[in-house]
């Protein structure tokens, strides 16, 4: 049985830093703030993170995999999403993407972006409602990138 588990994330000042490299993205999403906020608009997002584990009694349990994702104002943006080799195909993927997205839609997000390569999950999200909005070919040899939407209706 797979469960899935929703991973706190900091959010503001709990969000310290734990690098330079994270000190200077707090620096550069300030800029970003406060120019979209002189325009009405916000720039705020928080994580949604969630993991799938197995039950697989007696042992205890198994790593299925895990999304990564952006809550924005407007948009959720699914930054990483992967399962185990062993759980692909049996539906983690779609159970680890339906928590996302039924956070977006409970925040009043108007949909879902994403981008993943040609070897990777094209098909899976096309057979989720999402449409291909874009497309770099050749973004690695022999391997094309691509760029998805799902909007909510209303």
């Amino acid at each position: 049985m797979i469960e899935i588990r929703r991973i706190p994330a900091p959010e503001g000042d709990d969000a310290a830093p734990a690098t330079p490299a994270d000190a200077a993205r707090g620096r550069i999403g300030a800029l970003l703030t406060e120019h979209a906020a002189a325009l009405g608009i916000s720039f705020h997002s928080r994580a949604l993170i969630f993991e799938a584990h197995e039950s697989t009694a007696p042992e205890g349990e198994s790593y299925a995999g895990g999304i990564d994702a952006a809550l924005g104002a407007a948009f959720c943006f699914v930054r990483l999403l992967a399962v185990a080799p062993a759980q692909r195909g049996k539906g983690v993927g779609a159970l680890l993407l339906s928590a996302v997205e039924d956070e977006a839609r409970a925040a009043g997000a108007r949909g879902i972006w994403l981008d993943t390569f040609s070897f990777q999950a094209p098909a899976f999200y096309r057979a989720h409602g999402f449409e291909e909005v874009g497309t770099i070919a050749e973004y690695l040899p022999g391997h094309s990138r691509h760029f998805f939407v799902k909007r909510f209706p209303g």
